[in-house]
């Protein structure tokens, strides 16, 4: 179903998306120009300094703080010991590292990989925080909209989210018909359920594409050297949101329109229809009613539509939501409101869970309900 609208608005100083459900707001996004976004960047990188104590290095890779890359971020698949497990999820590949590593003999010396002043291609997946510069790893990922390239690895992975053993099974097997090349890895997106061979395909030759760009642009440049800038919160949507459940997707900046259209076209070309440049001179954020309710995302109280509301209070240790019954009674029959006002009350707060970001420990205090079958009914939803 057709239901979901993606507004895009951009100006000198910010750029917001906003996700609307039948023009209800459901997820917001903002990103500001003035302030640099690393995580995804892949550099050409030059070892300042070797540090055998914490098994990691010191990467200059051009900016004020070195980046700092751990062994197990470093190392070869086939050197990977159980201790530098790789969690396969739906985007970048992350390393999982063993609260106290085993003891080995064997075990890989990061002295034995780098020496000081050797040129590596690393790429950012942490940004720099406090006095700390950014977390880096050798393990290149290059994502598209369903398939994840890993041209230095050769793990074959389905994200955890895709739980049907069937689908999984197709997916791993459109892996192999579709060419992959022998010394690379993939994993397969959340977003490829129900997709065909022609769509792997023609991601699989994009990557491929920008993975060549990379490394001849690695070979021509000088550590330390940006090589590849993360696509922009404009792209990243067009990338990993914009799908074939989606009615539109509505810009209102020209150049960004034709950014959008040219990277659609090489990656669902089937969607290009579904692009709108917004004309109106009433601003798009206004005239989808946006305005308000990005201003009520930092409303404590929410109103619900039957007359009850919610209260969300955050504190250090937790955040707690209080829900009301309001103004709203259904005839009479208390059991019956609690009952509805909670119904109502559950899907809002998975909404502006959302919205909010909410995270961390979550308290829910519901109206009480006395009868079994309601609290079994609200129990299943």
């Amino acid at each position: 179903m057709e239901s979901k609208e993606i507004l895009i608005s951009v100006d000198e100083q910010e750029k917001r998306v906003a996700i609307l459900e039948e023009n209800k707001l459901e997820e917001f996004f903002l990103e500001r120009t003035a302030i640099q976004h690393l995580a995804g960047n892949i550099y050409k990188g030059k070892v300042a300094q070797i540090v055998k104590g914490m098994e990691a290095a010191f990467v200059d890779i051009g900016l004020a703080k070195n980046g700092f890359l751990y062994v197990q971020e470093l190392l070869p698949e086939t050197l990977r010991p159980d201790e530098y497990a790789l969690e396969i999820e739906d985007g970048v590949v992350e390393p999982v590292t063993a609260p106290e590593p085993k003891v080995s003999e064997e075990r890989v010396r990061i002295e034995n990989l780098l020496t000081k002043g050797q040129e590596v291609l690393v790429q950012v997946v942490k940004e720099p925080f406090g006095t700390k510069g950014c977390r880096l790893t050798s393990h290149i990922s290059l994502p598209g909209r369903f398939l994840v390239l890993m041209p230095y690895s050769q793990n074959i992975g389905i994200s955890k989210k895709v739980t049907n053993e069937k689908e999984r099974a197709r997916l791993k097997q459109l892996l192999k018909d579709i060419g992959l090349p022998k010394e690379m890895g993939c994993i397969v997106r959340t977003q490829a359920v129900g997709m065909g061979k022609n769509e792997f395909k023609r991601e699989l030759k994009y990557l491929l594409r920008l993975w060549q760009t990379i490394q001849s642009k690695s070979n021509k440049s000088k550590a330390p050297a940006l090589i590849h800038e993360e696509y922009d919160i404009v792209l990243r949507i067009a990338r990993d949101i914009f799908s074939e459940d989606a009615k539109s997707l509505i810009i209102d900046t020209k150049d960004d329109y034709k950014r959008v259209m040219s990277f659609i076209k090489a990656l669902a070309p089937q969607l290009r229809n579904r692009i709108i440049l917004h004309k109106d001179k009433m601003h798009l954020f206004e005239k989808f009613d946006v305005e308000r309710q990005i201003d009520q995302i930092y409303d404590q109280k929410i109103s619900l539509k039957k007359g009850g509301y919610i209260v969300i209070e955050r504190t250090e240790a937790l955040v707690s939501i209080d829900v009301n019954s309001g103004s709203f009674v259904n005839r009479g029959r208390l059991e019956e409101t609690a009952f509805l006002t909670n119904l109502e009350a559950a899907k809002e707060i998975a909404r502006q869970a959302m919205l909010k970001d909410l995270a961390g420990i979550i308290v829910i205090d519901f109206i009480d309900m006395q009868k079994n079958s309601h609290q079994k009914k609200y129990c299943r939803f």
